[in-house]
């Protein structure tokens, strides 16, 4: 199968996209697929990637997002060598929007992930701006709707899509972990680099610094565990537009020099970011799949979250780490000291269930029901096999090209009537 993925955040860009379209392209691989990601260029991507195709983009215009910028004639560019047998967007706009042209010109299938929470998009515009909100969000419902089917990471996203709107099929696949990629990891080294003094307790979070991710609450939360236990040390692992804002809360708290950050960091150095935690602490709740809990638990680390949407999928109060289900960065606090003052015996039995929930969101498994999605769409249309030299096919190409560049302008329009509506009746 050859599959082409189209999305508007890729490496080194560090974030869950990016490891969901990384960890499924690295899946489909192995099983012997053809494989090109179409993402923006970003600032210090490696050139001439191989299995990357890159579209000039714009930097700095959306926080530390790259904006793509198409150019005439990039889309018969991207396909002229090899065609592919089917399109997956992981986006609605965007290059999400070029996918889709992609699809309709070559007459094959289109896959959609929902990879974001509709309330999450509020981080990225004015509180006073409902308008540009409620369309983003709506225009994300108006796509699905022209896409041949839809995945949703979790249950939860299933049925939000469907509560909005969605009326597309949709298919529950999240992306799961590698187990075995987590296992290893150098903690000691990790907490060496960054000057965590060894024994020290270590609680930590991994994962883009923004907004969205409830930072200020896990800030507060961890504020209270370093004052209640004055040899632990917090660890930051990642970077975002969040960054400094909060190093500042924790510099004016008088805590700084107990918070260790590592900046943007890639490959086995997030495994051994992983390893040099006691705790991971994660407050988000804007998550459609919660993937860092994932990658934690397959390194054998306690978890303790909010309760919230993709978090509830994985973790059960108790089993991994603690769930809390009041959003009081207190009761947040005291749930992580319960979890670094269990004794060695607790701990290992925590570990053990934190290894088993990992294996149960395996990878392999999800990325197999990806594959037997794509070959069912692939089977269903009509001119699969023929489509390069049957003349047939290409009409037909061609004639659902214009219907969908009408069916994406009226979405377009569709969307902006329902933020209009929706801004008129609050």
């Amino acid at each position: 199968m050859r599959i082409y993925m189209f999305t508007n955040v890729f490496r080194p860009k560090v974030g869950g996209v990016t490891r969901s379209v990384e960890t499924f392209v690295e899946q489909f691989m192995r099983r012997g697929h053809e494989v090109l990601v179409v993402a923006p260029s970003f600032p210090g991507a490696e050139e001439n990637e191989p299995g990357v195709f890159r579209v000039p983009a714009m930097h700095g215009a959306l926080q530390d997002y790259s904006l793509p910028m198409a150019y005439p004639g990039m889309l018969g560019e991207i396909v002229a060598d090899r065609p592919p047998d089917i399109i997956h967007a992981h986006h609605p706009f965007f290059l999400g929007t070029s996918a889709h042209k992609v699809a309709a010109m070559l007459n094959i299938p289109i896959v959609y992930t929902h990879h974001t929470r509709f309330d999450a998009y509020g981080a990225y515009f004015p509180r006073e701006n409902g308008f540009l909100q409620n369309f983003v969000v709506a225009l994300a419902v108006q796509f699905a709707n022209v896409c041949d089917a839809v995945i949703a990471p979790g249950a939860f996203v299933r049925d939000m899509l469907r509560e909005a709107g969605v009326a597309a099929p949709i298919h529950v696949i999240p992306t799961g972990v590698d187990a075995s990629r987590f296992a290893q990891g150098d903690g000691a080294a990790m907490r060496a680099k960054v000057g965590i003094p060894p024994g020290a307790p270590v609680v930590g979070y991994l994962g883009r610094i923004s907004a969205e991710k409830n930072l200020d609450f896990l800030a507060t939360a961890v504020s209270h565990v370093l004052r209640q236990l004055p040899e632990a040390r917090f660890l930051l692992a990642g970077g975002g537009p969040y960054e400094s804002e909060l190093k500042q809360y924790f510099q004016t708290a008088g805590l700084d020099k107990r918070v260790h950050a590592t900046g943007m960091i890639q490959g086995q150095d997030v495994v051994d970011a992983y390893h040099a935690m006691d705790v991971f602490a994660f407050a988000s709740q804007s998550e459609t799949q919660g993937m860092v809990i994932t990658e934690a638990l397959a390194c054998g680390l306690p978890v303790v979250a909010l309760a919230a949407s993709g978090v509830e999928d994985v973790l059960e109060d108790n089993r991994q780490g603690r769930l809390v289900s009041v959003p009081d960065p207190q009761q947040f606090a005291q749930a992580i000291l319960e979890v670094l003052s269990l004794p060695a015996t607790d701990r290992d039995a925590l570990r053990q269930q934190c290894l088993a929930t990992a294996q149960a969101w395996s990878i392999d498994r999800c990325a197999e029901q990806m594959l037997e999605l794509y070959g069912e769409l692939i089977a269903q249309n009509p001119h699969s096999s023929s489509r390069e030299a049957d003349f047939i096919a290409a009409w037909d190409a061609f004639g659902r090209r214009l219907k969908d560049e009408l069916e994406l302008w009226k979405t377009t329009t569709a969307a902006l009537q329902d933020a209009l509506q929706k801004m008129i009746s609050e």
